[in-house]
């Protein structure tokens, strides 16, 4: 059971069943809570508040919680609500997605990190941009579990660097992405070294897609050594 948190309210929601249990009033979180201090069921309740609010630091601190009490893959189909679209909510999200990203919020959800892009789909405005080839560095040994990641690059270089920053063998992937499998580029909603052209090295252009909607259309574009 979860509290999810309103406006001047708490409702306690059964993550079953999504059924509203008790709802009562509430004083209003303070952002500055010391989040190692929480119960799962806190986190779980504050991330979606947090989130309605686009409130990024309060976001980052609850989403690191969840990942401590390994439920944050519990949270993110409740946090499916509210106006769409709403691209504060994506920035967020994408700034998430950039902080703990590497580590953090893929091993949290593993198999599951669809989850994660259903959630900024939920939010995100469609896609206008044109297809493109996308390439993407992985492990060698998932590529042939036919399991895919969520974030792919227009960059062979930078794509290559991934492939081979692993203690594992690994691969680079290609595939010819159309505009109805790409759920956003993060240098149209968020702005970092990362995501701005002409910043050097650090400039990745990154794309997320749903891996759901990769099927059969993956190639490999090369093998990296181990």
């Amino acid at each position: 059971m979860s509290r999810l948190i309103r406006q001047g309210y708490i409702q306690r929601v059964d993550v079953a069943t999504g059924d509203v249990i008790k709802q009562s009033a509430y004083s209003k979180v303070s952002r500055f809570t010391d989040g190692s201090k929480w119960s799962r069921e806190e986190a779980s309740s504050r991330f979606i508040w947090y989130l309605g609010r686009a409130n990024y630091a309060g976001l980052e601190m609850a989403t690191d919680a969840l990942v401590r009490f390994q439920a944050f893959d519990s949270v993110l189909k409740h946090a499916m609500r509210g106006s769409q679209p709403n691209v504060e909510k994506v920035k967020v999200l994408l700034r998430l997605w950039n902080n703990r990203g590497l580590h953090a919020i893929p091993r949290a959800l593993s198999n599951d990190l669809f989850l994660f892009t259903e959630l900024i789909d939920h939010f995100v405005p469609n896609y206008c941009g044109s297809g493109l080839t996308l390439y993407r560095g992985q492990s060698k040994q998932r590529y042939e579990q036919a399991i895919y990641g969520i974030a792919w690059t227009s960059i062979p270089r930078i794509a290559s660097i991934f492939a081979g920053n692993r203690d594992d063998a690994g691969i680079v992937l290609r595939v010819e992405a159309t505009p109805d499998m790409i759920i956003c580029r993060l240098g149209d909603y968020i702005s970092t070294p990362k995501t701005v052209e002409g910043t050097g090295d650090d400039y990745e252009d990154e794309y997320l897609i749903d891996p759901r909607r990769l099927a059969g259309r993956v190639a490999v574009a090369k093998i990296s050594q181990s």
